[in-house]
């Protein structure tokens, strides 16, 4: 089964924090029954975590947080990653990154977080890229919306703007693979 590093798991728990403060994080806790006391402790950025517990986090936060029209939670949820890992453990990448270079670099920084999955980069123009998954232990949408959403942030964060974000294959919607293509100026 596939595994999540640490600072992705970290990230998720400081949005949740963020969007509901102490209180409404221990009721997501409480919602996750004993699974959820692994997510109280300290999380150590460079372990690997069982992704299914990120994934049940993201179901018990699901309920408590009001979200932007057209936004899941796990979109919601990558946007916040990429402002932690990029402007923290990736932030050397902007200080020479633009939208190509990181697109470049997608694959790699996709091994550091999961242990599961091929990503490779099918097509990259200027305004426009498309990138591919495969081999995914657990497919799932709540981890293809939270691809998208760092995606997105990812590009804002390199300077693109008017971004658009699809999702035409989907592993978890019986595809081959899981594309996700991007459009910028």
């Amino acid at each position: 089964m596939a595994r999540v590093k640490g600072s992705a798991v970290k990230s998720s728990v400081g949005f949740v924090k963020e969007k509901l403060g102490e209180e409404g994080f221990q009721r997501v806790i409480a919602a996750m029954g004993d699974e959820g006391t692994t997510l109280e402790g300290p999380i150590l950025p460079s372990e690997w975590y069982d992704f299914s517990l990120l994934l049940r986090f993201m179901s018990a936060a699901q309920p408590h947080i009001t979200l932007p029209p057209g936004r899941t939670l796990a979109w919601e949820m990558g946007r916040f990653s990429a402002d932690y890992g990029l402007k923290t453990i990736y932030r050397v990448f902007f200080k020479v990154a633009d939208a190509a270079f990181i697109i470049r670099k997608a694959p790699q920084v996709l091994s550091s977080y999961y242990d599961s999955g091929k990503m490779s980069v099918l097509a990259s123009d200027p305004g426009s890229a498309a990138i591919r998954l495969v081999d995914f232990d657990q497919p799932d949408p709540r981890f293809c919306d939270r691809l998208l959403g760092w995606m997105e942030r990812t590009l804002e964060l390199s300077g693109a703007k008017a971004i658009r974000m699809e999702h035409p294959k989907c592993v978890a919607r019986g595809d081959d693979s899981c594309d996700y293509v991007g459009r910028w100026s």
